[in-house]
């Protein structure tokens, strides 16, 4: 009777454990607020009397990501990032490769567009998205909701409309706390 009784137990706490239901296909999203710089040492072509270097200081803004999970370890997202200071609007798709709950890695093509008064300059890199996530609630077919600390690292090669200044390559860093579903 006891080896039923322990028996019956380890049963129903299997058939209760997420790990035994199938992960099926799900949507991914979720919203971060970021802070960070982007260093864009844009350069006079011709020597000049002043240097003129356009490097973007401390930003704020919002990340927004939309996507799919197609297993619980990996997942292709959509994420579009704005800021408040400098007008910085960042375009990157990432493949994403989560190996546990708490961690995930991203990569992928970015494409910025950074508009101060009265110019535009264009950045085509790559991106790097490294997440530490804390899951609060773990939803059938493996569904997880997480608050979420991450970093994006975004080298790239930077295009200048402004006459008289020369391309060059920048490196953006920002930090982000959000909550994910994924």
């Amino acid at each position: 009777m006891l080896a039923f009784l322990v028996g019956g137990s380890a049963r129903a706490q299997s058939d209760d454990d997420d790990r035994t239901t199938p992960h099926r296909l799900r949507l991914r999203d979720g919203i971060s607020f970021i802070s960070g710089f982007v260093d864009a040492p844009f350069r006079p072509i011709a020597p000049a009397t002043t240097n003129v270097y356009m490097a973007e200081p401390t930003v704020l803004g919002v990340a927004l990501r939309l996507g799919i999970q197609f297993t619980d370890q990996f997942a292709v997202f959509y994420q579009a990032t704005g800021t408040s200071f400098w007008m910085q609007w960042r375009n990157a798709f990432f493949v994403e490769w989560t190996p546990v709950d708490y961690f995930s890695v991203g990569v992928g093509p970015a494409v910025d567009l950074m508009t101060d008064i009265g110019t535009a300059n264009w950045s085509a890199g790559a991106a790097l998205r490294l997440a530490l996530h804390v899951p609060f609630i773990r939803k059938p077919w493996g569904r997880r909701d997480s608050w979420t600390l991450g970093v994006d690292v975004t080298p790239a090669y930077a295009f200048t409309l402004e006459p008289g200044l020369a391309d060059g390559f920048q490196v953006g860093v920002m930090g982000s706390v959000g909550i994910e579903f994924y």
